[in-house]
């Protein structure tokens, strides 16, 4: 190593420290909380010294820890409600396939990475303690490949990260540098790094983490990321890229122009300065590795509780500290009551002097042991006989005691904001929505947590996207996931078949910007939509059939996506969907339906044919419905001045109506053969009666309806 080399590690490594230091300088109170409140989940609630003072005394100090049954509300409602990571084009470069399977890449990440015990661990932490953490890491694919593959990767213990303290967003992306501490044996360091020196730096600890550098069981390792800032020159080229002036090259070798393809021309720049993330790997002593990584952002993401900032001094606390002292008092009432109750038997004997003389062994054991009878020797004084020895009894305060504590434990309730109904307790509600929106109102008082992971997850997602591009630079063949976990390969970075269409996914193009989904999970959505389909089926019991597939898709039972299949083969082809596209239609199966549309537009030019010659034939029979018509109209205007009565005169009113309203059912005012309907009009008129004159017809009453009528060509009865 050169010596100019040997100075910069120095540097390095100087700077390193100093960031360190400053790190457990400025963290160290809240520290010291954090690691409180979790010895105060794991039941370590006496303060020290009175503990020890009971312990001399022999005096009962018991711990019902009500503690982490409050916490674990807040942490599994959330695992009930993970987010999920959603990708979206932020230019028009951008499209929804793209991001589309950028987000199923993510998805793929996360799921080999186990991303809920990722994010869990993390939230956890922030819930028990106020902040925890986790990373994102580049890993080979495996023992043959070159290629590199993104994972997520848990940090156990919070108390190793040492993060800048100058950062204030909730998810950290505006962090400077950040050290982990992580632990190994010597054997694996020996064998990742076999010229290096175990390191003894004694001034390399912290407030919940090791006190030494090297123990006998572990070997310390630190990863220090920083952040740069180069000067660099930024390009605008006429295509609308903007590129630095030093990766001008590689952006035109991965454009892959054709041969006669316009080359992108410079048509604007400006100085500016380019952030370089600097990663390191050293033991205190030595610089182990070194590199620059390929994302924009410090992969390390916190997971805040909650966080105030006090007159610039930074707060952080986890949901049960304000808890502590009630579950402290809690502690200290139930073994004053279990002592009380204890001691009440065991009340001291009064005795005079004397009267045990001889007795003294068995008095000694009378609180201790089941005696028959305890014998005393009677004693006078002055003559006068002194009373056998007496039990001095009380009345000890339990009921005081026990409301004591029964407030205590209402205190933790109100501390940590959540209920009885929340914790299982049944309330006075008796209505489904009643009992949630009780339920519910823990989640509100806490959704800050939820919240603060949410932003956490929205940062990895930032961080995973503007990786990926970066990772997954060649041509190959990936798996993406989607929201259902359903499974698919396909190809990046080159051109291929994907459902009978050529695509290529080009991840370097385009701009993209991430959400995060935060209601509930998808295996809790789609709970929810087997029950809503079932009861929507009961709805309508005759089409049920036909989301019959999807009940059972939704279905978490054993086999239920194979019937769901075999369900969805009875369903008739419109309602198909799978998703797929167009499939290619087979050369043979294709002559076929081209044969059949020529049958069916042969078979419907003959239909309209017959339709237009059946046409002609209903307006010769409308034709002649219209003159029985009016034959029948005419002979009720006769029969109308023949009758005499009030009564009767409406009865035929309220025929003559029904008559006139089927004529205008078949369009009365329609052109007809008006000679022939008169020369059968003057065939029917009697000879006394002159049609020279117009009949007024009336108007039957409108609160009446007819009784009977006539139809078309019946013989007519008076």
């Amino acid at each position: 190593m050169t010596e100019e080399n040997k100075q910069k590690n120095e540097s390095i490594l100087k700077l390193a420290r100093e960031r360190f230091e400053l790190v457990e300088e400025v963290e160290r109170e809240q520290r010291e909380k954090a690691l409180n409140d979790l010895n105060n989940l794991a039941g370590e609630q006496w303060p020290a010294e009175i503990l020890s003072l009971r312990k001399i005394e022999n005096r009962p100090s018991l711990v019902i820890n009500k503690l982490p049954q409050f916490a674990r509300q807040i942490k599994n409602d959330q695992k009930q409600n993970m987010p999920s990571i959603k990708v979206h084009p932020t230019n028009n470069k951008g499209n929804i396939e793209t991001a589309k399977v950028l987000q199923g890449i993510a998805r793929h990440i996360e799921y080999v990475s186990n991303s809920n015990a990722v994010y869990g661990n993390a939230f956890d932490s922030g819930v028990d303690s106020g902040k925890g953490y986790f990373r994102i890491v580049k890993v080979y694919a495996n023992a043959r490949s070159f290629n590199q593959e993104l994972r997520l990767k848990k940090i156990d213990n919070a108390f190793t990260v040492y993060m800048d303290p100058f950062s204030v967003e909730l998810d950290g992306s505006d962090m400077n540098w950040c050290q982990i501490i992580e632990k190994m044996s010597p054997e694996e360091f020996r064998n990742a790094w076999p010229k290096a020196e175990f390191s003894k730096m004694e001034n390399w600890t912290g407030v919940g983490d090791s006190d030494e550098w090297i123990t006998k069981e572990f070997v310390r390792v630190a990863d220090y990321y920083r952040k740069e800032y180069v000067d660099e020159k930024l390009i605008l080229l006429d295509n609308g890229e903007a590129v630095f002036e030093s990766e001008i090259d590689d952006y035109f070798q991965k454009l892959q122009l054709q041969p006669g393809q316009p080359v992108p021309q410079p048509i604007d720049a400006r100085d500016t300065q380019k952030c370089v993330v600097k990663w390191v790997q050293h033991n205190g002593h030595e610089i182990l590795d070194e590199t620059d990584w390929d994302g924009d952002d410090i992969p390390v993401v916190p997971v805040y509780g909650v966080r105030y900032n006090i007159d610039g001094k930074i707060i952080t606390e986890g949901a049960i500290r304000h808890a502590i002292d009630s579950q402290r008092m809690y502690n200290y009432m139930a073994s004053t009551e279990a002592e009380t109750i204890a001691l009440t038997p065991k009340a001291p004997y009064i005795i005079a002097e004397g009267q045990m003389e001889g007795y003294e062994s068995q008095w000694a054991n009378a609180n201790r042991a089941t005696q028959a009878f305890l014998p005393y020797k009677p004693t006078t004084i002055a003559g006068v006989p002194v009373p056998a020895p007496q039990r001095q009894s009380y009345e000890a305060a339990t009921q005081a005691i026990t409301q004591a504590r029964a407030l205590a434990s209402e205190d933790i309730k109100a501390t940590t904001g959540i209920y009885d109904a929340s914790l299982g307790a049944k309330s006075n509600e008796t209505s489904g929505v009643a009992i949630r929106g009780r339920q519910q109102q823990a989640q509100t008082s806490n959704f800050h947590f939820a919240d603060n992971l949410g932003m956490s997850i929205r940062q990895a997602g930032k961080i995973l996207i503007n990786l990926i591009p970066k990772v997954y630079d060649t041509p190959q063949a990936i798996r993406i996931l989607s929201d259902e976990n359903e499974q698919e390969i396909i190809e990046i970075n080159k051109m291929f078949k994907r459902n009978g269409k050529e695509v290529r996914y080009d991840l370097n193009v385009g701009e993209y910007d991430v959400t995060v989904d935060t209601g509930p999970s998808y295996q809790t959505k789609r709970q929810e939509a087997a029950q809503f389909m079932m009861d929507f089926a009961k709805m309508i019991p005759q089409q049920a059939s036909m989301i019959s597939d999807l009940i059972l898709k939704n279905m978490d039972v054993p086999g239920a996506s194979d019937m769901a299949d075999r369900l969805k083969k009875l369903l008739p082809p419109n309602l198909i969907d799978d998703g797929k596209g167009q499939q290619e239609i087979p050369p043979q199966l294709k002559a076929q339906m081209d044969q059949s549309m020529q049958m069916i537009e042969q078979l419907t030019a003959k239909l309209k044919e017959k339709t237009e010659e059946a046409d002609g034939k209903v307006l010769e029979l409308e034709s002649k419905e219209r003159i029985e018509f009016k034959k029948l109209e005419n002979a009720l205007v006769l029969k109308q001045l023949d009758l005499q009565g009030t009564a009767a005169n409406a009865l035929f009113m309220a025929e003559l109506e029904s008559i006139k309203n089927r004529l205008g059912l078949v369009d009365i005012n329609a052109p007809i053969n008006y000679e022939e309907e008169q020369q059968e009009q003057m065939q029917a008129q009697p000879q006394n009666q002159n049609f020279n004159e117009s009949v007024p017809l009336g108007n039957a009453p409108q609160n009446e309806q007819p009784t009977g009528g006539f139809s078309p060509g019946q013989s007519q009865e008076y």
